[in-house]
């Protein structure tokens, strides 16, 4: 009859199913590693029906793949479900059969172990070693939609789903068969075909069991034993009385030993006793029977713990010379079996005194305190024996070999057992599997190579699934109304291209247009899906943190001195608890980073809008003959005027829509245009730099100007150059950047040797600083301010440990940094950044800029300071 908790074997493995899918999670993850670990990708661009259609079928595919999820087979031994989601973009070659281009659903296949023919040419004798996993034809399926898109947010369905679906269901197939056909792996022989047991017999209970010891059917393993556990062994209870038994013969066949004793015969005369006889008897002791019993449980005996019990009978036969003192031995030894989780050993302990029964005349003469002497001299031979069948029990190997195994899979795996279950079948040992942590997801996007959109292709959640891209945007200065889009089919944000483009470059008639495309702004996306939790396998949420890119047109202009020349960037926002907040940042733009920059018209106003230079501006562009130059507009006024008198935006931007020419509305912040194009802040009229893509002025002029005249001044003073388009600057720190601080050092050592010339500290951002953030500010920028105070509130209100705190003030003197600190919590440190070398050193462009570190590495860079209090990972630009 088969053993309840190992069927017909001695010794029977079992994992879990859900630590089959964390490790088919760290094999999603093994992407992009330099090791020999299996990979099941996440994004994979390739072509279909090359060199033969597939149907009719030839293009090219874009798809991101989910982590895969097993579903176990209740019964089988060589195979079992599969599933996961994808989401495509298909693009038919010209004249083949068409798909709709975003397909987005989930795949579900059955997948058998197959055995290798040792006959196929390379295999021979290793064929037998390895596993080889294959899809199962007519079993796959596909659920979920196909749909081509003909406008950036609405989509029509295909005529016909069903014949969709099936052809896309068939192409699954054959790319499942042929392309994506998993490799053979080699694996031990415990794990090969035939060798496994699927068990499904509930909600989140479904097991693979391995024979490990013995002979006979896998169907007769039947009983999940895990309770939860990621995996257990089972011993049987006969395989437990059987080892020992084995034991306990040879210990029989080869057992002799001599014992002495010494009997007194006594007489009694009332008063006293009188020793009438002594005699000393030594015995020839063999052993003629010795037994084991298995008992084992939750015992009251034993304090309600669960433990083994063996008893073990051992009859033994004593002689001498003197046939009248020879006796037969009958001595009974409980042995208790535990289970120590700490060292992953079990345990033997003797309970109590042994039971001794002596027959004839010894059975008479010997007292009790010479029965445990005799009882005594049988101890070590049974503790030596019972300490054999501690050794035969031993799981360390088991799960070592379990180990080797994982370690073909995950690159950092463990495996402890932590208790132990005996009953009258056997004992059942199990414990926990530790994998390698999830890696950090990833949130990517591009352009795409249309230039119609955004592509997010690359962006993936490591073990996991993605569910949404949920975008949005705002544009530099509300030049535009705000938007957002989720969607859950497709990796693309996409917009209709204009109909056509000004002589100027300038994308016209744009019914949805998006920041970088098509204008300075922000663009975001937060990425939610799920991921297989490495310690318990269930899918739980993720959320990959708001990522965001800025952009603006580039201008090569170079600040007196060197020194910087600025755009202020603002919105239109609910009011901060500091006070309204319209001011998001200062932008540095001097220097010029591009080799393609535009021509750059600057305009500085006074304090009201010239409506005449606004109609002479647009008439001028219309009538110019240029087709050869690309041509921005910035039209300045003085510092202050567009927060105190906002209508002026609103009324330039809407004559801004009929210009063949993008233009930028801003201030002249602090006077740096005036001072980097030597205009005069104190004149009232109206003046005009023509700036070339290589920072110089071509063209100058003050006061109003006729159409015709600026309209020769484009035909003549415009240098070729390409359109305008906004262009990105990515910060030298970005998130996953290993921070080298020393120069943040030395300006920490600067403030306090002038402040504390006594003490002396190391430089609190680095390798050694748990927790840290490093704050770019601008000493008297309302935007640094707003962003210093929302820092000094929420950490005040932090609880617990407490990041370090470094401000890094651009162009601080001493006295900006004094004026500065009145302002802090004690715990902020400000370090002066006079000359921008620090900036310079992190690539920062913008103010305020925060850099958050956790041990050595960047795990966020936030730009502005933005009134709702959101933090997004940027990758600045301007």
């Amino acid at each position: 009859m088969a053993n309840p908790l190992t069927g017909d074997f001695d010794a029977v493995l079992q994992v879990s199913g859900s630590t089959i899918n964390r490790l088919l999670a760290s094999m999603h993850q093994n992407t992009g590693l330099d090791t020999k670990l299996p990979t099941f990708p996440h994004s994979v661009g390739m072509r279909i029906g090359d060199p033969t259609p597939i149907e009719g079928l030839r293009g090219t595919a874009w798809a991101q793949l989910s982590v895969p999820r097993i579903d176990l087979i209740h019964g089988e031994d060589d195979r079992f479900n599969l599933e996961v989601a994808i989401r495509a973009r298909y693009k038919p070659d010209p004249g083949t059969t068409p798909l709709p281009e975003f397909i987005h659903g989930t795949v579900r296949a059955q997948y058998r172990i197959d055995n290798i023919d040792p006959n196929c040419w390379g295999w021979g004798k290793a064929a037998a070693d390895y596993l080889w996993i294959r899809v199962v034809g007519g079993s796959v399926s596909f659920d979920g939609t196909a749909v081509d898109e003909t406008s950036p947010f609405t989509v029509l369905q295909p005529t016909d789903a069903a014949a969709n679906d099936a052809r896309i269901t068939r192409l699954i197939w054959y790319l499942l068969k042929y392309k994506f056909e998993a490799t053979p792996q080699k694996v031990e022989q415990r794990f090969r075909r035939g060798s496994m047991r699927s068990l499904n017999v509930g909600v989140n209970r479904s097991v693979v069991a391995v024979a490990l010891a013995g002979q006979g059917q896998l169907s007769s393993v039947n009983q999940d034993l895990l309770e939860g556990r990621d995996f257990g062994v089972a011993v049987s209870s006969e395989f437990i009385v059987s080892s020992i038994q084995r034991e306990l013969d040879a210990m029989k066949a080869a057992y002799s030993s001599t014992y002495g004793i010494t009997f007194k015969l006594n007489a009694d005369f009332g008063l006293f006793d009188v020793d009438v006889l002594t005699v000393n008897v030594t015995w020839r002791i063999t052993i003629g029977l010795a037994t084991v019993q298995w008992s084992g449980g939750t015992l009251p005996m034993f304090g309600g713990t669960s433990v083994g019990v063996l008893t073990i009978r051992v009859v033994g036969h004593a002689r001498t010379k003197d046939a009248k003192f020879n006796t037969d031995c009958d001595l009974t030894q409980m042995v208790m079996l535990s289970f120590n989780g700490a060292t992953e050993e079990f345990v033997a302990a003797l309970i109590g005194t042994p039971t001794l029964n002596l027959t004839g005349l010894p059975g008479l003469l010997v007292g009790a305190g010479d029965k445990q002497k005799i009882a005594a001299h049988f101890k070590p031979t049974i503790e030596a024996e019972v300490n054999k069948l501690v050794g035969h029990l031993s799981v360390k190997n088991r799960k070592d070999d379990l180990i080797n195994q994982l370690k073909k899979l995950d690159t950092n795996p463990d495996a402890h057992f932590d208790e132990a279950v005996f009953s009258p079948d056997g004992v059942v040992v199990r414990g926990y599997i530790s994998l390698a942590a999830r890696r950090p997801a990833l949130s990517a996007f591009v352009k795409t190579a249309e230039q119609d959109g955004f592509n997010a292709f690359e962006s993936w959640i490591p073990g996991g699934r993605i569910d949404s891209f949920d975008w949005s945007w705002s544009w530099f200065n509300n030049a535009n109304a705000p938007g957002t889009a989720k969607v859950g089919d497709r990796f693309l944000l996409r917009r209709p291209v204009g109909l056509h483009r000004s002589n100027f470059g300038m994308v016209k008639d744009l019914s949805r247009p998006l920041p970088i495309l098509d204008g300075w702004g922000v663009l975001c996306l937060t990425i939610r899906g799920v991921r297989v939790d490495p310690v318990t396998g269930a899918l739980v949420a993720v959320t990959i943190r708001r990522k965001c890119l800025r952009a603006g047109f580039d201008v090569r202009i170079q600040g007196v001195a060197g020194g910087r020349v600025f755009l202020k960037e603002w919105a239109k926002s609910k009011p901060d608890p500091i006070g309204p907040v319209e001011e998001v940042s200062l932008i540095d733009v001097g220097g010029g980073r591009s080799d393609r920059a535009p021509n750059t018209l600057v305009i500085r106003n006074g304090e009201r809008w010239d409506r005449e230079t606004g109609a002479a501006l647009r008439d001028a562009l219309l009538s110019s003959r240029r087709l050869d130059a690309g041509l921005q507009i910035l039209m300045l006024f003085p510092d202050g005027t567009l927060a105190a008198r906002g209508n002026i935006v609103d009324d330039v931007m809407q004559f801004a829509a009929d210009l063949e020419a993008p233009l930028v509305v801003n201030e002249d912040v602090r006077g740096t245009w005036s001072a980097a194009l030597a205009m005069d802040p104190s004149q009232g009229d109206v003046q005009w730099r023509l700036v070339t893509p290589t920072g110089g002025v071509s063209w100058a002029h003050t006061g109003t100007i006729e159409p015709p005249e600026l309209a020769r001044v484009f035909d003549n003073y415009l240098f070729p150059s390409p359109p305008p388009s906004p262009r990105t600057l990515v910060t030298r720190v970005v998130p996953g950047t290993r921070l080298d601080t020393s120069v943040l050092g030395a300006g920490l050592y600067y403030d306090v040797a002038r402040l504390e010339a006594e003490e002396r500290c190391p430089p609190p951002l680095g390798p050694y600083s748990y927790d840290a953030r490093a704050v770019f500010v601008q000493a008297d920028s309302r935007s640094s301010r707003a962003a210093i105070e929302r820092l000094a509130r929420e950490y005040s209100a932090h609880e617990g440990d407490r990041p370090f705190v470094a401000l890094i003030v651009d162009g601080a003197s001493p006295e900006d940094l004094d004026r500065l600190k009145e302002r802090l919590p004690e715990e902020f440190v400000a370090i002066p950044d006079p000359r921008g070398a620090i900036a310079s050193q992190f690539g920062v462009r913008a103010w305020p800029t925060s850099v958050t570190v956790n041990e050595g590495i960047v795990t966020a860079v936030d730009v502005g300071a933005e009134p709702d209090g959101r933090r997004s990972d940027s990758e600045s630009a301007s």
